[in-house]
């Protein structure tokens, strides 16, 4: 009598068997051959990519979800850093000649949009959510489901809301945008800062909560 659990290769079938080992073959070569490439196909299957956006060695796309749709990234847009969606909700979209830095991470529980031309330096966080709830019982399910890796966790209490990067905004590194923020067209974000609520358009915000320490001009006068 056979043990419960026990593994004999006559229980699988030679042919699928055989098609299996072939394929599992087969990406091992390719990523032996062409790790990037491998890497590459990868995104490709969990975001929408322009043939002309890329994506270097060091960036990340996690999305549970496993619909492309819910990440798009645009043309000639170079990602270094990581895009993650929660669990299977959450959506970021990135424009037309943007720049994602090493170590900058955009997570995303509800909505992230951001325009054409911004440039986002390295280690920027920009967050849509608040990532956990704040009663103490839902933090405790909430920390147990990730730590034993269970997404099944019951609904929690998570406050999200839409964060928009307008045309031409710039981030210094070590920024932080937080939940509910719009960051108005050609807005420059100072390192360090931290930003709370919405940025005007065309102007420097910097500190702690981020302030509005100067106008930018429009156009530059030549010299």
């Amino acid at each position: 009598m056979r043990e419960r659990g026990s593994y004999f290769l006559d229980d699988v079938d030679p042919l699928n068997f055989r098609r299996w080992l072939g394929s599992l073959l087969r990406r091992t070569a390719a990523l032996l051959d062409d790790p990037e490439a491998a890497k590459l196909a990868h995104f490709a299957t969990v975001a929408t990519l322009h043939p002309q956006a890329k994506l270097y060695p060091g960036c990340t796309v996690s999305n549970p979800s496993k619909d492309p749709a819910h990440i798009s990234i645009g043309a000639n847009s170079h990602i270094r850093g990581q895009l993650l969606l929660f669990r299977r909700s959450g959506r970021i979209s990135i424009g037309e000649w943007c720049y994602l830095g090493d170590g900058s991470r955009i997570w995303s529980r509800g909505s992230v949009q951001i325009g054409n031309h911004v440039s986002i330096s390295h280690l920027v966080d920009i967050f849509d959510t608040n990532c956990h709830p704040l009663a103490v019982d839902e933090h405790r399910r909430d920390l147990e489901a990730i730590l034993g890796r269970n997404e099944d966790v019951p609904e929690l209490t998570v406050e999200d809301a839409p964060v928009v990067l307008e045309d031409g905004v710039r981030v210094g590194c070590k920024a932080t945008i937080l939940k509910g923020v719009r960051i108005g067209r050609g807005a420059f974000v100072a390192a360090n800062s931290v930003v709370t609520q919405d940025v005007p358009p065309l102007c420097v915000v910097a500190g702690n909560p981020a302030r509005v320490v100067k106008q930018i001009p429009e156009k530059q006068n030549a010299v």
